[in-house]
């Protein structure tokens, strides 16, 4: 979803789900919520999992339509 790309691009920048949260102005058990999705999803265990992959794909250079 796009709300998955938005955590998805904060997660490459190592912020915290409460970091996150806030900057979204939603729960941090939101987030997570999106997090598992994005594991799932991806068949990834971990933000560092997340974030390799994410360098590997160049998913490190997307910004959100929100922050154009």
């Amino acid at each position: 979803t796009a709300k998955e790309w938005v955590v998805l691009f904060f997660t490459m920048y190592r912020l915290s789900s409460k970091d996150i949260a806030r900057r979204l102005n939603i729960f941090p058990s939101t987030v997570e919520t999106h997090l598992k999705a994005i594991y799932g999803k991806t068949k990834l265990h971990s933000a560092f999992q997340l974030r390799v992959l994410g360098k590997s794909k160049g998913f490190d250079r997307y910004i959100p339509v929100s922050f154009e």
